[in-house]
């Protein structure tokens, strides 16, 4: 069964259930960004969650940072991929 889902006008088709919609998600925004001449694509992710950081690594995505705001309960890590 063909699972999709569409987002901002675009569809995504894959064959199975955890088949990448996230990754597939990305790439669009990466190459959205590209086709709008931007330097780079930034993200903020919790800190703690390791999985979430080695996922968006593999997708080429480099940590930038990692700040504790205030009204926060946890710390922040920022995260770029460069053009």
């Amino acid at each position: 069964m063909m699972k999709c889902v569409i987002w901002n006008g675009w569809r995504f088709c894959l064959g199975s259930a955890g088949g990448g919609f996230g990754e597939a998600l990305v790439k669009q925004v990466l190459s959205t960004a590209r086709l709008l001449d931007a330097h780079r694509v930034e993200i903020g992710i919790i800190d703690d969650h390791q999985e979430l950081r080695d996922w968006y690594e593999k997708l080429g995505f480099e940590e930038v940072e990692s700040k504790k705001f205030p009204q926060l309960v946890f710390r922040v890590t920022f995260m770029a991929y460069y053009f």
